[in-house]
């Protein structure tokens, strides 16, 4: 009896996670260019000139303690699936993971100066050496911001974002326009 239980929810959790609904990166592209475009209502980015970095590279944020084992949090999947009021983690899950392939330099289409810090940490440059790139090259620092992650009505997103500080921002869409619903987990470096 309790195999054929844990049987049907594996098949349940398989059928909601092959969901055929997909995020194009076409819509992440654009979803970034208008909060980065955005100065009066995002607050977010101030000019074109400034640096994007192509490597998002942040630590998890603080995750909420589990009400079903008070010994350890919800996993980050969970977490962004209940900002964004999304019941299926799985779709978000998938999100994650296909924003591992995401490309930045998309975003040059729209006159943003992407960062190829990818590439220089490759070739044995660290932070501060980057810094002074920049610097060298009229702006001082870089931002970092991750690929959103949208609900499947694609009319709520999440990101981190940083710029010697940071925060996380779920953003919510109306009248076809992306405002900045929420700041959480807001940090200054």
């Amino acid at each position: 009896m309790i195999v054929l239980i844990g049987t049907s929810c594996n098949f349940q959790q398989e059928r909601i996670c092959n969901d055929k609904i997909a995020i194009s990166d076409s819509i992440r592209i654009n979803f970034l260019n208008q909060i980065l475009s955005d100065t009066s209502k995002s607050s977010l980015f101030f000019n074109k000139n400034n640096y994007i970095t192509n490597v998002p590279a942040f630590p998890p944020p603080y995750l909420p303690i589990s009400k079903f084992n008070p010994k350890r949090s919800i996993t980050h999947t969970k977490y962004i699936s209940m900002l964004l009021n999304e019941t299926d983690s799985c779709f978000i899950k998938k999100q994650r993971k296909e924003n591992l392939n995401f490309r930045f330099e998309e975003l040059g289409k729209y006159n943003f100066k992407i960062l190829d810090v990818k590439t220089m940490q490759s070739n044995g440059l660290r932070i501060d050496s980057i810094l002074s790139y920049t610097k060298a090259h009229g702006e001082y620092g870089f931002l970092s911001i991750t690929p959103p992650i949208f609900n499947k009505e694609i009319d709520r997103a999440y990101v981190r974002i940083a710029y010697f500080g940071g925060e996380t921002i779920i953003f919510k869409k109306v009248r076809g326009k992306w405002i900045k619903e929420k700041s959480l987990d807001v940090w200054i470096e």
